[in-house]
């Protein structure tokens, strides 16, 4: 009982999951959650102010039963309400009669036949005249245009009908329908220049807005500075997570040397940066009140470099999980990382529920899991006197320790299992560290041509 007792978190973040999880496998009528839900917390208040089932130890936990029951209801509730087509303002219920009028809310992409991009509904003309609504769509524009002609944030009308994306045809084909709707996407339209017109230009003024430009400006940079293309690939993928200029071949041999991660901005890139801010905010920790500001522009900096980076989730966990670190440094209450771990994940179920079934959340909360719990029981097996020798063996206990957390399910999902994950991790976080310092004392340098061209 004391040992769970010093993770709070964790009891509480294990039925909320499982409810989350419920929600999507199962149809549960929102009444019976919230009829449940009340009850258990009535019981839950009663347990906590009248002291019952706690007057003997062998009976405390009677006492937890009802908060996880709650916390159960609790996770049902949230994802069912995140569900866009259980309401009755989605635009699917409102049956669409020619026109759609949307918000594009990811930058877009190119593909082979143009460019796909994910937009929110404002408004569907239907029967009824012009009604507004909610919901998502997944946008694919018919173009031979080298770039694109819409930007984030953009007001965009079509003509085109929405349909529903379709499941699988064959037995063990991915679901590709069940991957968009964890992401709250059941239709998709396809549209060309002669069936869409944008209304209303982003201002570039939100804080979305700003990232993209952002990126863009330092992507120019990269684009100015490195005249290889493959190499402009991998530093675009490395520093801001941009995966156009990426050639296939370079990908797949990453892929199956098992260093795939490192073109993906993950934790490692946010830990980069965070050592990076804190050599560079050092000198504020003499004087309080530049302290707590220092601690104010860590976070934001976190935050607005997840921002131009995209927003994966696994950059996303990262994130969260730095802010509660810095967190307990500011308020000078230091947590244990299984804490701090579990109440990242919590937090980002409250904005994203289903975010617990994006694989690239699932692989990066268990390396993270697998570092923290096995890499140190793995040094104890090996220790070297030399220095460089158990640097060596320092990061292949991590490398080891991350992949067998993640092998069973790498496996299960992709099929494959990389081979040199060892040898090429111990070559490539180095590198990947050398390559994240040089790409961003790049970026602060560009202005400053001599140096700029040396280092590009």
């Amino acid at each position: 009982m004391k040992y769970w007792s010093r993770y709070p978190v964790f009891r509480f973040l294990i039925p909320f999951g499982a409810g989350i999880l419920t929600n999507i496998y199962a149809e549960i009528l929102p009444l019976t959650v919230l009829v449940t839900g009340i009850i258990f917390y009535l019981i839950s208040f009663l347990f906590t102010t009248k002291n019952w089932a706690t007057g003997r130890y062998a009976h405390r936990w009677l006492a937890g039963i009802p908060f996880y029951i709650l916390f159960y209801c609790l996770g049902i509730a949230l994802a069912w309400m995140h569900t866009s087509s259980n309401h009755n303002s989605h635009f699917s219920e409102l049956k669409p009669k020619d026109f759609v009028v949307v918000k594009i809310k990811t930058v877009p992409a190119k593909t082979f036949s143009g460019w796909r991009f994910e937009a929110e509904v404002k408004s569907v003309r239907s029967p009824d005249g012009w009604l507004p609504a909610r919901g998502r769509l997944l946008m694919n524009f018919k173009s031979d245009d080298s770039l694109s002609t819409f930007a984030i944030g953009d007001l965009v009308v079509t003509s085109a009908a929405p349909v529903l994306i379709k499941p699988p045809s064959n037995p063990g084909e991915f679901d590709y329908a069940f991957h968009m709707s964890m992401k709250g996407i059941y239709h998709r339209c396809y549209t060309d220049s002669n069936s869409v017109q944008v209304l209303e230009e982003s201002e570039g003024l939100s804080i979305t807005g700003l990232a993209v430009n952002t990126r863009n400006q330092l992507l120019g940079i990269l684009k100015n500075r490195i005249p290889d293309q493959k190499e402009l690939g991998v530093a675009g993928a490395l520093l801001l997570g941009y995966e156009e200029w990426l050639d296939p071949e370079v990908e797949n041999d990453y892929a199956m040397s098992g260093v795939l991660h490192i073109l993906c901005v993950s934790g490692m890139h946010v830990g980069l940066l965070y050592m990076i801010l804190g050599w560079i905010f050092s000198p504020m920790n003499k004087i309080r009140w530049l302290r707590h500001l220092k601690f104010l522009m860590f976070i934001l900096i976190i935050w607005f470099y997840s921002l131009v980076t995209g927003f994966a989730p696994s950059i996303v966990r990262a994130a969260t999980m730095f802010t509660f670190v810095l967190a307990g440094q500011w308020l000078e209450r230091p947590n244990g990382i299984y804490n701090t771990l579990c109440a990242s994940c919590f937090f980002m179920f409250l904005f994203e529920p289903f975010m617990i079934m994006a694989p690239g959340f699932q692989l990066s909360f268990l390396a993270v899991l697998g570092i923290v719990v096995l890499q140190q029981p793995l040094l104890y097996l090996y220790q070297p006197v030399s220095w460089l020798v158990f640097k060596i063996w320092e990061l292949a206990a991590v490398s080891i320790a991350a992949q067998i957390a993640t092998a069973p399910l790498s496996i299960y999902l992709f099929h494959q299992f990389p081979n040199y994950f060892l040898p090429a991790n111990i070559i490539a976080v180095p590198l990947t560290t050398l390559g994240m310092y040089i790409g961003l004392l790049l970026f602060a340098v560009d202005w400053f041509n001599p140096v700029a061209a040396f280092i590009g």
